[in-house]
């Protein structure tokens, strides 16, 4: 049975490794018209225009030569709110509903769950919907560093440093100043090697202020294998009313209910 953080670590990873990794040094001459606290202000005002959306996704995954694919709907409301339903063969929810998150498999009706409060900041931003409206930035705070580094091909680089030691010692973050959307996001490994890096490759827009993901093309190395996923989002709504009765994933009064860290320690 599929973990939730597995889940998670997948939405938000949204890579495709390349040898496009963002250099932190010759900056443009116009790279000094701007600076930090504004380029995050802006950027965290375009995403706060969004406030929900819901459409249709579409996840192709593949590892180790394996590849699957997915196909359903998604609906996703700020702060805390996310439903996926893939169907046909592999048909499964996944959803987050303020408090608990969880992984329901009708056909067997068996499910995982797992509570926000057993989870660090960095599983819940993961796990929940924050990764589809595309802002890295939105789980930066008083516990990174963060300052603009260069400009590279148009994009404003922000590089983002964990104060206390984490899994990655720094992260970049290329900004559109155009638009000011995150266009892609490096983690790097204590090592200073590069081990995910996310693409957001088109966008759905209304007007020069709205902008929210729908192509994203993701890969990560866990372990020397590589990871490499694409999500593609159609038919989307924005800011659309979304009542929290749509976020409740349908089990039954005799689902079987499996809380993920049991499950495991049961498969150690």
């Amino acid at each position: 049975m599929k973990s939730l953080c597995n889940y998670g670590h997948r939405v938000l990873l949204a890579f495709i490794l390349s040898g496009m990794t963002i250099p932190v040094s010759g900056a443009a001459d116009d790279f000094d018209d701007y600076n930090t606290t504004d380029v995050i202000t802006h950027v965290m005002q375009t995403y706060s225009r969004v406030f929900s959306a819901r459409g249709r996704i579409t996840r192709s995954f593949e590892s180790g030569g394996e590849k699957q694919s997915y196909s359903g709907t998604f609906a996703v409301r700020k702060p805390d709110h996310i439903l996926v339903e893939f169907v046909g063969d592999n048909h499964q929810y996944v959803g987050f509903d303020g408090t608990t998150f969880r992984l329901f498999f009708p056909a067997e009706n068996k499910g995982i769950y797992k509570e926000a409060g057993s989870m660090n900041e960095l599983e819940r931003f993961i796990t929940g919907p924050e990764p589809l409206f595309g802002n890295i930035l939105s789980l930066i705070n008083d516990a990174f560093s963060v300052k603009l580094a260069d400009m590279v091909q148009g994009n404003l680089i922000l590089k983002a440093s964990p104060k206390k030691p984490l899994l990655f010692n720094f992260v970049l973050i290329a900004v559109d100043p155009k638009t000011w959307t995150v266009r892609a996001v490096e983690h790097f490994d204590r090592e200073n090697k590069l081990v995910s890096q996310t693409k957001f490759l088109e966008f759905k827009s209304i007007g020069d202020s709205l902008f929210f993901p729908t192509k994203i093309a993701t890969s990560s190395v866990s372990n020397e294998n590589l990871y490499v996923e694409s999500t593609e989002l159609s038919r989307v709504q924005l800011n659309v009313i979304i009542e929290d009765e749509v976020f409740r994933i349908p089990g039954k009064s005799d689902t079987n209910w499996i809380l993920e860290s049991t499950l495991e320690k049961n498969q150690k």
